[in-house]
């Protein structure tokens, strides 16, 4: 997909897209398996260990691809919706206009560092 895409909101006779339940019930997906993979992973279960270090102690090559894959999956499932809500909702409501992927990946990177995962 090129940032050229028509799904900037420019596209013939097609209805402007609009925030939907489902698109709505995808984010919070997202939402959940993010928070969830914080929780379930990364919490310590006593004050040494995390679950994270069994898997690493099994297979750390694995684990350490298992991770990185992970991220690049969320990442990208993130940038997905930020430009979705984005153009369905943002170029709306302010009039300004749709915004690319590489923007889109400046700003999921630059809300995590502000914000957190």
């Amino acid at each position: 997909m090129s940032d050229s895409d028509a799904g900037d909101g420019r596209a013939g006779d097609r209805p402007p897209a609009r925030i939907t339940w489902l698109f709505n019930l995808g984010l919070f997906a997202l939402l959940v398996v993010t928070l969830g993979f914080d929780e379930m992973l990364l919490e310590p279960e006593d004050t040494r260990r995390v679950p994270l270090d069994d898997l690493f102690d099994a297979a750390p090559i694995r684990t350490i691809a298992g991770v990185a894959g992970l991220g690049v999956v969320l990442l990208a499932a993130s940038i997905v919706f930020l430009r979705a809500f984005w153009r369905r909702f943002m170029t709306d409501v302010f009039k300004v206009r749709p915004i690319t992927a590489a923007e889109a990946v400046a700003i999921v990177l630059i809300l995590t560092l502000f914000v957190g995962p």
